[in-house]
């Protein structure tokens, strides 16, 4: 079993205000974090692996172990300004490339 859990997620803006970077990303998710679970409870680290900045779409890294709390508190975010949707998740780096909702044999 992997140690790590990965999530593809966007960043929804209230106005399609600005282009948000990729430290402005990380600052949302670890407010999420820390409005739903408090200092302590989230002690672990969240890596953000890649950001797009155009889409406001970021792949994040969590330890399986902390997978759901983050993606609790992603889902559960509503700042006055922006919110998170989560697209995919996996255990498994390389499956958020492709989907196999959206895949056509050729």
């Amino acid at each position: 079993m992997s140690n790590f859990y990965y999530i593809d997620c966007l960043l929804y803006t209230q106005n399609n205000q600005k282009e948000v970077n990729a430290v402005a990303f990380k600052q949302h998710v670890m407010s999420s974090v820390k409005t739903l679970f408090g200092e302590v409870g989230f002690s672990r680290n969240v890596d953000l692996l890649t950001y797009n900045p155009s889409k406001q779409q970021g792949i994040l890294r969590c330890t399986s172990d902390h997978y759901v709390k983050l993606r609790g508190a992603l889902t559960l975010y509503q700042s006055g300004d922006c919110s998170f949707r989560v697209i995919n998740s996996s255990p498994v780096l390389l499956s958020l490339v492709s989907n196999s909702r959206t895949y056509t044999h050729s």
